[in-house]
């Protein structure tokens, strides 16, 4: 069993810390370092690195390590965004970029940033619509998605990742849904490789599965 690492990167990295990180994580062998993409939780007014842009920083300055958010709310980017920021840190690292999605669940910080915050089941939709475009941007040249909340017509996003990636991490505990998109597979083949969930509801997710 590989053990990784998770930073709560919302309460208080900053560059130094990151960089610290970064190469402490490579130094002593853990194979993936995933962290946090929220702007805050509880506590405003500490340091809360753009998650993205520290990722391209990972990219650079480490070589064997696989990083990814852990996860990133679909409610607070366009998926045409998170699919063209993925491809590019994806071959910027050499294919070790884990692209890790959820639906989302801080109220509180999208109230105070004045993003909206559907109820559940919308964010839910918005997550399974946002997966379609994100692999269709990746696989497809001209990609064309008409769905509820986004949309794509005949766009050939360039540079793509590499073939089969990056693979994706469905976070949440959304119940089946969640399940469903975690055994999806995408137009290249590709599958999702985890399923990021509460340890209390881990049980019934297994339960899911089998």
């Amino acid at each position: 069993m590989d053990v990784s690492l998770m930073i709560p990167a919302h309460a208080g990295l900053n560059w130094e810390s990151w960089r610290h990180i970064l190469a402490m994580a490579e130094r002593l062998g853990f194979p993936s370092l995933f962290r946090s993409d929220h702007y805050f939780v509880r506590h405003q007014g500490v340091d809360s690195l753009e998650a993205y842009l520290s990722f391209v920083t990972a990219a650079a300055e480490t070589s064997t390590l696989r990083f990814g958010p852990l996860v990133s709310p679909v409610t607070m980017r366009h998926p045409v965004d998170v699919a063209r920021m993925a491809a590019q840190i994806d071959l910027l690292s050499g294919g070790r970029f884990v692209l890790g999605l959820g639906a989302g669940w801080a109220e509180a910080e999208h109230a105070a940033h004045g993003l909206p915050f559907p109820v559940l089941k919308e964010r839910m939709d918005r997550l399974e619509e946002a997966l379609r475009v994100i692999r269709a941007l990746w696989t497809e040249s001209p990609a064309t998605v008409e769905g509820q909340f986004y949309s794509l017509e005949g766009v050939d996003m360039r540079p793509k990742p590499g073939a089969g990636r990056p693979p994706i991490l469905i976070g949440g505990d959304g119940g089946y849904r969640v399940v469903a998109m975690h055994v999806g597979t995408g137009t290249d083949g590709s599958r999702t490789i985890g399923l990021a969930i509460a340890a209390s509801a881990f049980g019934a997710r297994l339960k899911d599965l089998r």
